[in-house]
C-alpha cells in the first residue's frame, strides 16, 4: 500500500505553542487503546538548534469505526494543552494515513513535551478519555544548548558534590525490553545489574490481599492472557504471566528480600495506602527496615512513622500541594526524600530550595542519561528509571 504524506509545517508554526486551549490532566491517555495508531519522532531529546519531526500514522484495518476525528495534542512543560493538528471526519479506508510535521524549536521553553495522537467519534471532545477510539503518545524533551545548561554553568560544583546519584528501578526495572512488570525476574535482573532500590506497585485483590501489580485494567490485561475481573489472591497466584515472568505476592516479596538483604523496596500503593502499610508493618518482621513507604499527603506522615517505618518519601504525582506547602512540610519533617514527576522537576523552584536544606529530591520517570545530567545540574539527587543502570553512570 502506498503512503499519503502531507507536510504541515505551516499549520504547526501557527498552532503549536499558541495560547493553550485548557489546562487539565491528560496523564491517563496512554492507558487507552493504542491499536492501529502510532506517533513517532526523529529522536527523543532536542536542543533549540534542532527541528522536531513528528509523524502520525493510522492502520485502518485495526480501527473499528468508519469515520473519526483525528487530532494531535501537545502538552507543554507548564502542563498546558494545545491542539496542534486536526483532521475532522476522516473516512477510515483500507489504506494507511501517514502525515509528518516539522517544528522549529528556537525560543521554545525547555522541558518535556507530551504528544498525543487521538482518534475519536466525529464531534466528540478529544479530551474526553472515555470517548476515544484510539490514542498513542510519546514524551519528548527540549534541553538547552550545552553552553547554557545548568551542568555547564555549575560544572565545578557538580564534579565535587558529596552525594551519589540514587537510581530507583521503576516497577522493578526493565526486562526484555518491557517495563512495568513488577515481576520476580525484573527484580532479579536489575538487582544483578547493580540496582539496590526498587519502586514496586501494590494493588488489592478481590479478597483484600496485597500483590505486586500496577492496576487491574491495562496492566492486568497486558501481563496476563486470561485477565478478566480482579482476582482473589489464590487466583492471582495460579495465573500464568506472559513472557515467562512470575507474578509476586507480598509473601513472595518477603522471600525475595530474605535472599537480597541489601535491597530496598519503595512502595507505590494505588489505594488505601495506610491500610496497606499497616499490613506490611505487621507481616514483614525483620524485613520492615527494607521498606521505604511513599506517602501522598502530609497527613499520612505521622501514622506511617508510628508503624515503625524509619524512612518515608513524600511523592507528589497525586498531590495538589504547592511548592511552598511542600517546602514547609519537608523542612519540618524528617523525610527520606521528596519525589516529583519529571515535568514538575523542570519548572519547580523546589529543586534549589530543598537541596539547600539538605533534603534529597527525586524525579520520575527518567530513562535518558542526558535528562538525568540536566536535572542533576538543577539539584536532583536521584531518579526512578526503567532503563538506566548503575553502570551507565560511569559512562
Amino acid at each position: 500500500m502506498g503512503r499519503k504524506i502531507y507536510t504541515i509545517v505551516l499549520i504547526v508554526s501557527v498552532l503549536l505553542f499558541s495560547t493553550p486551549i485548557l489546562k487539565l490532566s491528560f496523564g491517563n491517555a496512554n492507558q487507552q487503546d493504542t491499536s492501529g495508531v502510532t506517533i513517532a519522532s526523529n529522536k527523543t531529546i532536542f536542543t533549540p538548534d534542532d527541528t522536531m519531526r513528528i509523524s502520525i500514522s493510522v492502520k485502518a484495518s485495526r480501527i473499528q469505526v468508519s469515520v473519526v476525528d483525528a487530532y494531535v495534542v501537545v502538552q507543554d512543560p507548564n502542563g498546558d494543552f494545545s491542539i496542534l493538528y486536526e483532521k475532522p471526519e476522516w473516512i477510515v479506508e483500507d489504506k494507511p494515513l501517514y502525515e509528518v510535521a516539522s517544528i522549529p524549536l528556537k525560543n521554545r521553553q525547555v522541558g518535556p513535551y507530551s504528544w498525543y495522537f487521538v482518534l475519536c467519534p466525529p464531534g466528540n471532545d478529544p479530551f474526553d478519555l472515555n470517548g476515544l477510539v484510539a490514542v498513542a503518545n510519546i514524551e519528548l524533551f527540549l534541553l538547552p544548548n550545552a553552553e547554557s545548561s545548568p551542568d555547564k554553568k555549575n560544572q565545578k560544583r557538580l564534579h565535587f558534590r558529596s552525594y551519589p546519584t540514587t537510581l530507583i528501578a521503576h516497577a522493578g526495572g526493565e526486562i526484555g525490553g518491557r517495563v512495568g512488570q513488577n515481576s520476580l525476574e525484573a527484580l532479579d535482573r536489575n538487582y544483578a545489574k547493580g540496582h539496590r532500590y526498587f519502586e514496586i506497585d501494590f494493588c488489592w485483590t478481590s479478597d483484600d490481599r496485597l500483590v505486586l501489580i500496577h492496576d487491574w485494567e491495562r496492566s492486568f490485561s497486558e501481563l496476563f492472557g486470561d485477565a478478566k475481573e480482579k482476582p482473589s489472591l489464590e487466583r492471582f497466584k495460579s495465573m500464568k504471566m506472559k513472557h515467562g515472568m512470575t507474578q509476586m505476592s507480598l509473601a513472595s516479596l518477603f522471600l525475595w528480600l530474605s535472599k537480597h538483604n541489601d535491597a530496598h523496596i519503595i512502595t507505590d500503593v494505588k489505594e488505601r495506602n495506610l491500610s496497606a502499610l499497616k499490613i506490611i508493618a505487621r507481616d514483614s518482621g525483620k524485613f520492615q527496615k527494607h521498606f521505604i513507604p511513599q506517602i501522598y499527603d502530609p497527613s499520612e506522615f505521622e501514622p506511617v512513622k508510628l508503624l515503625g517505618f524509619e524512612k518515608v518519601i513524600l511523592t507528589l504525582y497525586r498531590s495538589s500541594l504547592s511548592d511552598s506547602e511542600v517546602l514547609k512540610f519537608a523542612a519540618n519533617s524528617n523525610l527520606f526524600a521528596v519525589t516529583m514527576p519529571v515535568r514538575r522537576a523542570f519548572s519547580s523552584c523546589l529543586l534549589r530550595e530543598l537541596s539547600q536544606k539538605g533534603i534529597p529530591l527525586y524525579a520520575h520517570t527518567v530513562n535518558e542519561i542526558e535528562i538525568l545530567n540536566y536535572l542533576r545540574g538543577k539539584g536532583i539527587h536521584g531518579i526512578y528509571t526503567d532503563k538506566i543502570l548503575p553502570e551507565d553512570l560511569n559512562h
